[in-house]
């Protein structure tokens, strides 16, 4: 990242203002929207029975220019969290019954064809349609989260 030569952290620490300051967070609204996944990240922990547990967090950029206007924001997010199946070894579980969400995210973007390599971040600048819905964060604020994707 490239310094910034300008900022003067003794001079910021100064500034005073009579604004108050936003409180509330205003995610995207509950809809249908065309979205684009920025960012791809997995997780990784082990559960109250020692098992352990893997998952995917999808960002999806939702390209709306409506929602951009009422946001005011160049780039609203909402993001889809996958838990997945992995085998002994580690990999995608790809058995009966597993895998189902990551399966229909890979068909929603055209990349659920067998024998083709495939990994994670290939999903990475894809688009699909994307129904959002609003959850509870940890302080009972509204969450936008994907909750079904379908071809765009």
């Amino acid at each position: 990242m490239a310094e910034d030569s300008t900022f003067n952290a003794e001079q910021f620490v100064g500034i005073a203002t009579d604004q108050a300051g936003e409180t509330k967070f205003y995610p995207v609204p509950v809809g249908e929207y065309l979205a684009q996944i920025d960012k791809v990240e997995a997780r990784g922990g082990i559960d109250k029975n020692g098992n352990p547990w893997r998952a995917l967090d999808i960002s999806w950029a939702i390209l709306d220019d409506g929602v951009k206007a009422e946001l005011q924001m160049e780039k609203p997010t909402a993001r889809q969290n996958i838990f997945v199946n992995v085998t002994p070894q580690g990999g995608l579980d790809w058995g009966r019954n597993k895998n189902i969400a990551l399966g229909r995210l890979r068909e929603a973007v055209g990349q659920n064809r067998p024998g083709r390599a495939w990994s994670p971040t290939h999903l990475m600048g894809q688009m699909a349609k994307v129904n959002v819905i609003h959850v509870p964060d940890q302080n009972g604020d509204p969450r936008a989260e994907v909750n079904k994707v379908a071809s765009a």
